[in-house]
């Protein structure tokens, strides 16, 4: 019974990670700022459903850096593209890091790992 939720975000990450990888390959090929912004709210889907999400952001975000290093006339676009696609996919945890400072003085982004199982921290 505790594990009951798990399944459900399963469908929706694999979604969301479809998405942004979708998403980040028209991005490539259309030059369209637009495309990185919806990759970027793929990603933040992704990392509200499944902390494991926010591995996206280095998976695209790498190919976005070694193609602005390595063809000068893009380097302007792709640097602009991973500063939006950083801000906008890390900008749903923003409001839970400020009330963790705030409350609990930790700066914790993403949720415990311990919080859904309450079992565990009896251990």
């Amino acid at each position: 019974m505790n594990y009951v939720a798990t399944p459900l975000t399963e469908c929706l990450e694999v979604f969301c990670t479809a998405a942004a990888i979708d998403c980040a390959v028209i991005a490539l090929n259309s030059r369209s700022f637009r495309w990185w912004a919806l990759c970027g709210a793929a990603i933040a889907g992704a990392i509200l459903l499944r902390p494991d999400g926010g591995l996206l952001v280095g998976c695209i975000g790498l190919p976005a850096i070694l193609i602005a290093l390595r063809e000068p006339t893009r380097r302007r676009e792709m640097i602009i593209a991973i500063v939006l696609l950083g801000a906008v996919s890390l900008a749903p945890l923003l409001p839970w890091t400020i009330r963790n400072w705030r409350v609990f003085h930790v700066f914790q982004p993403l949720v415990d790992p311990h919080a859904s199982d309450p079992a565990s921290s009896c251990r």
